[in-house]
């Protein structure tokens, strides 16, 4: 389960892009219990293709 920075991060992910229906992928090492990890969180941010490169990289940049 991410942490606080990591989901006060994809809080403000969703407030932008909530329309989209942004969903997050946790993947790597961090999201299997019980082994030895970095203490990087991998995290993807999925949405839908008709969301386009575009529209999606100018919100994510605000």
């Amino acid at each position: 389960m991410p942490g606080a920075r990591c989901q006060a991060l994809m809080d403000k992910v969703v407030l932008r892009m909530d329309d989209l229906q942004p969903q997050f992928e946790h993947f790597g090492s961090t999201a299997i219990l019980g082994i030895a990890t970095k203490p990087i969180i991998d995290i993807m941010l999925i949405l839908p293709p008709e969301a386009g490169w575009s529209v999606s990289s100018h919100r994510l940049s605000r």
